[in-house]
């Protein structure tokens, strides 16, 4: 690796992959020959059009964690076909990922709004969100018996069998808390002081960053993702205990109180979701299960 300023640029099979360090991003990989190329590249970036940043963004992860952690990197699959394989179902687990958080903020707004016809919109795309599982678990399925992977390569697919499946769960989730929405949009308003739209920002940002933990590798990222399921609790907590005094005071809106409760609760099962997808990038990342261990033990030893 040689540094300018604050990029870098390494060569690899007589490509140039520069890197600004400062934007963590690509800025170019060329075939050349020159570093007086590769220096004007690096004072006029650019984006090469043969080139995109599909294809080198997993050996520009490889190059990363091979320089962090004082490791060979990884060379490229002998077949092409199965780095895109690889890529094709990063794609469908974010394509999945993104319906899925959409969900979230939906269905929640159909229930902060009152309105229905969004909430219907949430429970059509549960349809959605189980087509993709389905179609995801079969593409693994399928590189497990023809690829034979080993290594990372092994643990990135058996990770996507689970992801998905966490993924449909907030799915469902979400598509019951929409049912509950139109529910409680055929019945009188409360006025309850409890933050249902604050828990739901809060979760939904843990799985955004449980996914983008997922494509960047990132197992500092994951491991801030589960030190966040606690807080996420301690709000579940204390809007049940408000739920229940309410209730305690006007027998007349326990109906609706449970609901609203119901509601709660599976946001903070989502929040769970998003803890277990962060744990199983530590574990492909590292190595190491941290699963069913308490936080901060799982954490100190990683």
């Amino acid at each position: 690796m040689e540094l300018y300023g604050q990029y870098s640029y390494y060569n690899y099979n007589n490509y140039y992959i520069i890197i600004n360090h400062a934007a963590s991003c690509w800025v170019s990989a060329t075939k050349c020959s020159s570093l007086r190329i590769v220096e004007q590249l690096i004072v006029a970036p650019r984006r090469d059009r043969e080139f995109g940043p599909e294809r080198f963004n997993r050996q520009l992860i490889y190059i990363r964690h091979s320089h962090e952690e004082g490791i060979t990197m990884q060379d490229e699959h002998i077949h092409k076909a199965f780095d895109n394989d690889l890529n094709k179902l990063r794609q469908n687990i974010l394509i999945m990922g993104g319906k899925v958080e959409l969900m979230i903020s939906d269905s929640i707004k159909a229930f902060t709004c009152r309105k229905s016809d969004l909430a219907q919109k949430v429970i059509s795309m549960d349809h959605e969100v189980n087509y993709l599982e389905v179609m995801i678990d079969e593409h693994c399925l399928e590189l497990l018996a023809m690829r034979q992977p080993v290594g990372k390569d092994l643990r990135y697919i058996t990770l996507a069998l689970k992801i998905v499946t966490d993924l449909e769960r907030i799915g469902d989730k979400c598509a019951n808390i929409a049912k509950r929405a139109c529910k409680l949009n055929g019945e009188p308003p409360l006025d309850i002081n409890v933050d249902i739209p604050g828990l739901a920002h809060y979760a939904s940002g843990m799985l955004n960053e449980a996914l983008d933990s997922y494509v960047r590798l990132d197992a500092d990222l994951a491991v801030k993702v589960c030190a966040n399921d606690s807080s996420v609790n301690k709000i579940n907590n204390h809007i049940q205990e408000v739920l229940l005094n309410t209730m305690l005071e006007d027998s007349n809106a326990i109906k609706r109180l449970l609901s609203i409760q119901y509601i709660a609760k599976s946001l903070e099962r989502i929040a769970d979701h998003a803890t277990n997808i962060a744990e199983m990038v530590i574990f492909m990342v590292k190595g190491k299960d941290i699963r069913h261990l308490k936080v901060p033990d799982g954490i100190s030893s990683i």
